[in-house]
């Protein structure tokens, strides 16, 4: 019987080192390289938008930080008009795995956030 002398390790006939090369490749795609969120601690932010509370604000921020900054930078919330938001909020929560409760306090804390910063 011959023994068989690895040289190199290969997934389905692709040398390892190219499979290692690839999936660093696209895990530093979807890596977050999100800047930390300047107003963590809710200072000086209102509700833009009636109905939604300090809880909703939270909830909202914590889901714009995790979902949203999973495969992209987080955009600024000054980056878009409180007319675009809408629409990009509706147009992504799909792609972040949000449900309509969820993206409505995204909303709420991306416009209540940018009312804060235009504001100064």
């Amino acid at each position: 019987m011959k023994r068989r002398i690895a040289t190199q390790s290969s997934f389905a006939g692709i040398p390892l080192q190219h499979v290692l090369g690839l999936a660093a490749f696209l895990l530093a795609g979807c890596s977050s390289g999100v800047p930390a969120v300047k107003n963590p601690d809710m200072q000086e932010i209102h509700p833009a938008q009636p109905g939604i509370g300090m809880e909703d604000l939270t909830e909202g921020h914590d889901l714009y930080t995790a979902r949203c900054g999973t495969c992209h930078n987080l955009p600024d919330p000054v980056a878009h008009s409180p007319e675009k938001w809408p629409h990009l909020v509706d147009w992504m929560k799909d792609r972040a795995h949000l449900d309509s409760t969820q993206a409505s306090k995204v909303l709420g804390w991306v416009l209540s956030e940018r009312a804060r910063l235009t504001a100064k």
